[in-house]
């Protein structure tokens, strides 16, 4: 199994685990249970393709989806002439441009968290971290609600999905 047959099975493992919390669990109160469905199904996702049968590659449709990627040359239109990369070469460039784009997005969303810890007058927790403004009216609610974050490791649900998002 190469590296685009790896991504797709986990894309799609994903995909299954998350119609089912949409289904069964999305309106559910149980957060704690939510929490572990959604963060366990997520890493499933990235061990399941590992365990796959030899079956799969011998279908008919994996063959032809092989081929029509690495094989089919793409037409240039107008033209009428044809390129010397495949449409799997185009989809590499642009996974790679998207991986840097996120990446690139994740870096400055934790540096305006950095920032934040400096400047806040907003309640935030990020790992320990946590930060209530004094003038808050609801001040020992809201200090308990990011303790409660904070006590379950959110900020690290948070980053596990924003790593998965970058990688997918």
């Amino acid at each position: 199994m190469n590296g685009w047959q790896y991504l797709l099975y986990v894309n799609l493992a994903i995909t299954l685990f998350f119609a089912v919390y949409q289904l069964l669990l999305r309106k559910e109160t149980f957060f704690k249970l939510n929490r572990m469905f959604l963060t366990g199904g997520l890493v499933i996702s990235y061990l399941l393709p590992l365990v796959r049968s030899s079956w799969v590659a011998q279908l008919p449709v994996t063959q032809k989806i092989r081929f029509s990627i690495y094989a089919d040359p793409v037409t240039i239109y107008g033209t009428g002439q044809q390129a010397h990369w495949a449409w799997g070469d185009l989809a590499v460039y642009a996974y790679f441009t998207v991986i840097i784009v996120l990446t690139i997005r994740l870096v400055v969303r934790l540096t305006r968290i950095r920032h934040l810890s400096r400047n806040a007058s907003a309640a935030y927790s990020f790992f320990r971290k946590i930060h209530v403004n004094s003038d808050c009216e609801q001040r020992e609610m809201i200090e308990a609600h990011e303790n409660t974050h904070s006590d379950q490791w959110h900020s690290a649900d948070v980053l596990l999905g924003e790593v998965s998002k970058i990688v997918n």
